[in-house]
């Protein structure tokens, strides 16, 4: 990932200078500096955001799971019954598979390596946190606020 990341500008803006002060803050050709940074409060709040009121599913927990899932479909693992290198299968009660993925937050939050805030193709705002192993995890700003979109492979 390390031929993503560009220089600091030379002459830096306000925005850029607080940007560039966050630990393990990236610059990147899409880093945009004129939406504020997330904080741990929002990115677990969107996290453990329960949109169906059927369920106690939280958004991360049902995005591990389709993520696990769709690992296994693309041969990532072998089978559903195979442990993957790097996330844990969310198994049992809703309840349990909320703790599985509040484990996995709260160990980036704590371990993340790499963090950018940029904007994909679409022009959407991401915030994008990756570990050493360079598995991550990232929300999209939309509507003024953050969401939780879903888990992230090493490239």
């Amino acid at each position: 990932m390390e031929n993503l990341i560009i220089p600091w500008s030379e002459n830096p803006t306000e925005e850029e200078l607080k940007y560039k002060a966050n630990v393990y803050f990236v610059r990147t050709i899409g880093t945009c500096f004129d939406i504020p940074i997330p904080t741990e409060c929002e990115l677990r709040s969107s996290f453990q955001n329960q949109p169906n009121p059927n369920s106690n599913l939280s958004v991360g927990a049902r995005a591990l799971t389709k993520h696990f899932v769709r690992k296994t479909k693309d041969k990532k693992v072998k089978s559903v019954n195979e442990k993957h290198q790097f996330w844990q299968e969310p198994i049992g009660s809703e309840k349990n598979k909320n703790l599985i993925a509040l484990q996995h937050l709260e160990y980036f939050l704590t371990n993340s390596t790499w963090k950018n805030l940029h904007i994909i193709t679409n022009q959407t705002t991401v915030f994008e946190m990756r570990v050493k192993e360079m598995y991550g995890m990232r929300w999209f700003f939309l509507d003024e606020k953050w969401q939780f979109r879903g888990y992230l492979e090493p490239y």
